[in-house]
Parts: C-alpha cells; structure tokens; sequence
C-alpha cells in the first residue's frame, strides 16, 4: 500500500514538463534522498562511490518516474534502481577494497536480530566495524546486496523479492550462499 505521500508525489511525477513534475521530483528526493545513498554506500562500500551510484539512481528515476506502472510500491522501485545502480557502480570500478567508516548514525551496525543468530552476528559482536566492511567485500555484488536488504535495510523475504524481481526462494538461496561464504571468510580471518 502506498503511502499518502507516495501517491502525491506518483500523481505529480506523471506529468513530465510541469511545474507539477519538478515539485513532485523535489518530494521524491527529499524523502529517498538518504535511503538511495545508504543503499549505495552499503553495497560500493565507500561514499565517493556511493554518491556516484546515487546520482546515477536519481537520474535514472527522474527520466523513468513518468513510465512508472504501479506495480510495485514506490519504495520497492526506488530500492532496486538504488541496488543495480550501485551493482553498476561496483562492476565499473571493480573495486575490492572498502572504505572503512561508520555506517548508522549510532555508529554500530545492526545485522542480525538475535533470533537469526548466524555467522555475521557473532562477526559483528566481535570484530566491528572495520571487520564487517571487510566481511562484505568477499561477498559477490548479487549475494551482498541481498545481505544488505536484509540485514542493514531491514526488509523482509517479499520485500527483498519485490525489490529485485526474484523469486523469495532465490532470495533465501542467495542469503544462505552468503551466510555459508561469510563462516568460511570467518574461519580464515581473525581480526583481534
């Protein structure tokens, strides 16, 4: 369901050339601005990356929100232009290696609920920040966006499948796949 706000800004973005539009696209920014550039920046794992696959994403909405077809939330939408922009960003720069810095405003990363329990919990419990971002890089850009719809962005099976286009049963393969490459990075790595 789409929120009252979501619907305004939809209603408004439909009219491309207008006043309307750019007051619809400045709503729209002002709302997602900060969730495409955390999704960016969880995925590149720097921010000079992140706000290039952020800008990419917004200009890739701006030119495709008047075609939009309703068939998914709007939230969804804006998720998986932010993650394969941020695929695309990675891919070009073939990048490994991440800027280690904090990624919440707290200053601590929230993985895993304590029912989940798997290897990244116990990996954030005793390594960290620096360690988690190291963690993520062994991940292939597929299996570590899925990790960070999950975990980071907190979005359920569904949701992550709605995001991404894929099946909910190739969504938990790919969260089992990087959970299993996550206890093998583990077992070769000690961070203390």
């Amino acid at each position: 369901m789409e929120s009252k706000l979501d619907t305004k800004i939809l209603r408004l973005c439909q009219r491309p050339g207008t006043e309307s539009f750019e007051e619809g696209f400045r709503l729209l920014y002002a709302k997602y601005k900060d969730l495409v550039y955390r999704v960016a920046f969880r995925v590149t794992g720097n921010s000079a990356d992140a706000l290039d696959a952020a800008q990419e994403a917004f200009i890739l909405i701006y030119r495709k929100i008047q075609n939009f077809k309703f068939k998914s939330k709007l939230s969804s939408w804006i998720y998986r232009v932010s993650v394969n922009s941020a695929i695309d960003t990675c891919r070009r720069r073939k990048k490994k290696e991440f800027c280690f810095v904090d990624i919440s405003e707290e200053g601590q990363v929230c993985f895993l609920d304590k029912s989940d329990g798997g290897p990244c919990l116990s990996f954030k419990e005793e390594h960290g920040r620096v360690g988690f971002q190291r963690m993520l890089s062994v991940l292939s850009p597929k299996l570590r966006v899925v990790v960070v719809l999950r975990y980071l962005e907190e979005l359920s099976y569904s949701e992550i499948a709605e995001t991404l286009q894929l099946a909910i049963g190739t969504v938990k393969s790919r969260l089992s796949r990087a959970h299993l490459a996550i206890g093998e990075y583990l077992k070769g790595n000690s961070f203390r």
